[in-house]
């Protein structure tokens, strides 16, 4: 904490906290959606001998859900939270600038890094 004090003030303590934001509202907004549309859709009447675990398999489809599709967000508030501290990492300017680096040099796909195992 000391050395993100010296090198970055008050404001280093800070970093990734706009893309936190970005993403809370998307990620919740999607997982309430996919869920209400998967219990809608197929979930049975309380009476069914495993209606609990069927309903707990919609929460966890609708967090898969809504984890991959705003993995992004939570990408780019890691790589300017870590930018400093890991010595690998690159420098950005601001948001727009690791957005535009990710996507010059990994394309797409390294949006999605270290999404799945």
């Amino acid at each position: 904490m000391k050395v993100i004090y010296q090198t970055d003030g008050i404001r280093g303590f800070y970093k990734g906290w706009a893309t936190t934001m970005l993403g809370i509202a998307p990620y919740i907004a999607i997982k309430m959606a996919t869920f209400d549309a998967l219990k809608t859709r197929y979930l049975p009447d309380k009476n069914v001998r495993h209606f609990d675990l069927i309903n707990l398999s919609f929460g966890a489809v609708a967090g898969i859900v809504s984890m991959t599709l705003t993995y992004p967000f939570d990408l780019v508030k890691r790589k300017i939270q870590l930018m400093g501290i890991n010595r690998h990492a690159r420098n950005y300017s601001d948001l727009m600038h690791c957005v535009n680096s990710i996507m010059i040099h990994e394309g797409p796909k390294g949006f999605f890094r270290g999404l799945n195992p």
